[in-house]
């Protein structure tokens, strides 16, 4: 058995410093933009390719999660697409077998913690950069820009080895919600999200209920 690269779900700036030059390890960018809603429904949403370009880790590549990184033939936004069309856009990046990544964003570590969870439900080793851009930046590492960069893909796709249970259906929710099945829901929208006091991006306000607030970031 071949001994993994990372030390656990998490990495700090100093240990992706040492490593960052190891040919197993690719760097993924995923950062995304979320503007607030300007008005309920307002679901607006960007690639952060742009702010990658500006500025990003040396040798890291843009993982757009608005556009392959995503199932755009799903009802809902940000869909997670099928592990197979996961495994080909993540090979068109240099993720192959053997790989092992890094996730990281310049959004207060929203983005990188999906990206983190999307490998690992089909058991790519994945961690994310604690504190992400911000974190590298205050170190003192070196930062790269320009968009030229352009991955050589993967000899070798992953092949996924999928975890389902790492997900959860709207019937499994809505049975906790009941309380006809064991289990917490947890809301991370921020407050005035969680209370409908505030626009949301959305099309109805409020949380599912039985749901408890514990929002995402603190401001």
């Amino acid at each position: 058995m071949t001994t993994s690269l990372l030390p656990g779900p998490l990495v700090d700036d100093t240990w992706l410093a040492a490593h960052l030059d190891d040919p197993r390890l690719v760097v993924l960018d995923a950062t995304a933009l979320l503007p607030s809603p300007r008005e309920d429904g307002d679901h607006r949403s960007a690639s952060g390719r742009g702010a990658w370009a500006e500025r990003h880790l040396p040798g890291s590549r843009h993982a757009d999660l608005t556009g392959e990184l995503s199932d755009h033939d799903a009802p809902y936004h940000f869909a997670v697409p099928s592990p197979e069309a996961l495994a080909a856009a993540l090979a068109r990046l240099s993720v192959g077998e053997g790989s092992e990544v890094v996730s990281y964003d310049s959004g207060g570590g929203i983005w990188a913690a999906r990206l983190w969870w999307m490998l690992r439900a089909i058991g790519v080793p994945a961690a994310v950069l604690d504190g992400g851009l911000e974190a590298w930046e205050t170190a003192g590492r070196p930062l790269a820009s320009g968009d030229d960069t352009d991955p050589v893909p993967a000899d070798r796709p992953v092949t996924p080895v999928v975890r389902p249970d790492l997900w959860a259906g709207i019937e499994d929710v809505a049975a906790i919600s009941r309380g006809e099945r064991p289990g917490t829901l947890v809301c991370a929208l921020p407050s005035e999200g969680y209370d409908g006091s505030a626009p949301t991006r959305y099309s109805r306000r409020g949380h599912i209920p039985a749901s408890r607030s514990r929002r995402w970031a603190v401001r």
